[in-house]
């Protein structure tokens, strides 16, 4: 499993220190260089440190490239530049069995790459998908979201949250794994 991450997705899971049980698993993570270097330009001593770690890869999108024009396209279509970006350049410069889980928590974005051919999950969908595949357990996940449950308004909640277990009962069930 490889991610391609949108700018909320990695600030969500970095807030939630999701983040970390990612990268100790070693899932390759991928963004855009406008995701990267400019919806996150406060970040950028820790997206520098993960480029170097090997840990997380930016890709850029050059002017004049077919993913260029897809991107040119999805802003006429009034996606935002950061998620136009990342879908572009997946659809473009990968194959449908190379190409990256996309990761926002913008269901418009979600929607735009799933009518590109791509899996698009939000977060909570993402830690279901990453238990599943035995990268981190449950009761690691159900730690680092424990303020969900006591805060209707936490950052990046999905607005379907009701508690840890209905949601995570919900979501595996939606995934395919009752």
């Amino acid at each position: 499993m490889r991610l391609l991450l949108d700018a909320d997705a990695f600030l969500c899971l970095r807030s939630n220190s999701l983040l970390d049980l990612l990268l100790a698993a070693k899932v390759p993570l991928v963004m855009t260089g406008y995701v990267a270097r400019h919806e996150l330009a406060s970040l950028q001593a820790s997206i520098q440190e993960m480029e170097r770690r090997s840990s997380l890869k930016v890709e850029d999108v050059r002017a004049k490239t077919p993913e260029f024009i897809r991107y040119r396209q999805f802003l006429r279509e009034g996606a935002h530049k950061g998620e136009a970006e990342s879908v572009a350049w997946a659809v473009e410069k990968t194959t449908r069995d190379t190409r990256p889980v996309f990761v926002s928590l913008d269901g418009g974005a979600r929607k735009l790459a799933a009518s590109n051919g791509m899996v698009s999950l939000d977060v909570f969908d993402l830690m279901v998908l990453a238990v599943r595949e035995g990268l981190c357990t449950a009761e690691e996940v159900r730690t680092r979201l424990a303020a969900w449950d006591d805060d209707p308004h936490g950052f990046c909640r999905p607005p379907d949250f009701t508690s840890f277990d209905e949601t995570w009962r919900k979501r595996a069930r939606s995934q395919g794994r009752g």
